[in-house]
């Protein structure tokens, strides 16, 4: 059960960055992994550097 636990969840991390390089993330899943790396320490205003600017 263990293994299958740890398996599931790099699946859904794999599907999640699969999603992401192909531009069509789920909302959830998206928020999902972003708030999982705010909570292993990655800096927030790292984040922020990565962000796409829309802006006309």
């Amino acid at each position: 059960m263990s293994r299958e636990n740890t398996r599931l969840r790099w699946l859904k991390r794999s599907l999640t960055l699969y999603r992401l390089a192909f531009g069509q993330p789920r909302q959830d899943d998206l928020l999902a992994y972003l708030d999982r790396l705010v909570d292993e320490g990655v800096d927030v205003a790292a984040l922020e550097e990565l962000q796409i600017k829309l802006e006309p």
